[in-house]
């Protein structure tokens, strides 16, 4: 989805293009992906609204091609958003669908019960240089996602005073697979998207809110680091293995915990970045 207009600081006033497909898994490292033509046009460009209302039709038609194709598994569908850098913060987990015409209220994207609901990266695609490493990197974590450790992971609480090339200094001497950030990605002056990139790292979780009175670091920490409750029946060294298994379902949990009477709760204002290098559109069939 890439942003095509705006005509003032309203956000409904922002158009957008919507290029859809979905994306089905053959293999851990080979996925098939189809077009879905009908629900967003083309050369078309929709508001907020407009893309919230088409989104019921747009599961239908991802439904109706799996049966087209004779997918025959279980579906538990994860909605994927692969955007810009400037579109990077979108709270596009806060948008709202009703799932059928008999839904009296419209439910929140993020909170919707899908696999997952996160984001991606254009960007990506046009860096083959990295290609390697965020494969590497990938596989690892997917592989011994049950055996993290939490050196092996960048908290927000350890971002503050350090840059790029600290960070650099970390991975090397210990393969980083994820990072935390207390804010907006691109709003940090020290540490840069194009080191996540360049270090294959494929999951960053950090808070869209910009409210400098509002500190979101422990929250977002919490996600990833192990959960104690229980330290007398842990083994040894179990204490120190994150909460990489249960993430999407964290982050689910997260965002449902996030009422209307907390505006400033982490779960109103959580992004994540999770990608996959093996799911995803080539530059030929995703219009860059």
């Amino acid at each position: 989805m890439k942003k095509v207009s705006s005509q003032s600081n309203n956000s409904e006033s922002e158009k957008f293009s919507v290029d859809t497909k979905v994306s089905i898994p053959q293999s851990p490292t080979d996925y098939q992906q189809e077009n879905l033509l009908e629900t967003f046009q083309e050369n078309a460009a929709y508001t907020q609204t407009e893309i919230e209302k088409k989104i019921p039709n747009l599961l239908e038609e991802c439904y109706q091609k799996l049966e087209e194709i004779g997918f025959e598994q279980d579906v538990h569908l994860a909605i994927e958003w692969v955007f810009d850098d400037d579109l990077f913060s979108l709270d596009v987990d806060c948008w709202k669908f009703k799932e059928d015409e008999f839904c009296r209220q419209p439910k929140r994207i993020g909170c919707a019960s899908f696999a997952s609901v996160h984001i991606r990266s254009y960007r990506r695609l046009k860096t083959k240089r990295c290609l390697d490493i965020w494969k590497k990197k990938w596989d690892w974590l997917t592989k011994n996602a049950n055996k993290m450790k939490i050196n092996n992971y960048i908290f927000a609480s350890q971002t503050n005073d350090r840059n790029d090339n600290d960070l650099k200094v970390m991975d090397s001497q210990q393969m980083i697979i994820g990072i935390n950030l207390p804010t907006d990605l691109l709003r940090l002056e020290n540490i840069s998207y194009e080191f996540i990139i360049e270090r294959g790292i494929p999951l960053a979780l950090w808070s869209r809110c910009q409210n400098s009175a509002v500190n979101h670091t422990s929250d977002l920490d919490e996600l990833i680091k192990p959960k104690k409750d229980n330290e007398e029946n842990l083994k040894d060294g179990e204490d120190n293995v994150l909460n990489l298994e249960n993430l999407t379902k964290s982050v689910e949990v997260k965002r449902l915990e996030a009422t209307e009477e907390e505006p400033f709760h982490l779960g109103h204002h959580l992004c994540f970045l999770w990608e996959n290098p093996y799911n995803y559109p080539t530059s030929k069939k995703l219009k860059l």
